[in-house]
């Protein structure tokens, strides 16, 4: 028997901004996404392509409320990688959330941006 696995979305950080703490993210076709569609209950992945920037410090959901995030959990690190990793919720309806990128730049300058990512249901 075949099990279907999660599809795998990736957002690449291509540069940054020190002045402003913008990341210019881009999805696999080079298009930008700072806001960036998708469907729901996929394996989301930022990875860092560029030497302008130093780490990421975390990804939070920017809602308060724990149960409102479009995340199944926080996104993290994973281990000794430039990666970070998240599961997105399953959802039956379309979903919106800013969230942040804690991030330092190589002078280990703490730097926050806040992109947007929809979820559409499957």
């Amino acid at each position: 028997m075949f099990t279907q696995l999660t599809s795998c979305e990736v957002i690449r950080v291509t540069n940054a901004d020190t002045s402003s703490g913008k990341l210019i993210l881009k999805d696999k076709k080079g298009n930008s996404a700072d806001t960036f569609v998708t469907t729901s209950g996929k394996i989301f992945k930022w990875k860092i392509e560029t030497h302008t920037l130093k780490s990421f410090q975390s990804i939070p959901p920017k809602t308060s409320a724990e149960n409102s995030s479009v995340f199944k959990k926080e996104p993290h690190k994973k281990f000794l990688s430039k990666t970070f990793k998240g599961k997105l919720e399953k959802t039956e309806t379309l979903r919106k959330e800013e969230y942040s990128i804690l991030w330092k730049d190589l002078e280990g300058n703490p730097h926050t941006y806040d992109p947007l990512i929809q979820v559409n249901p499957n």
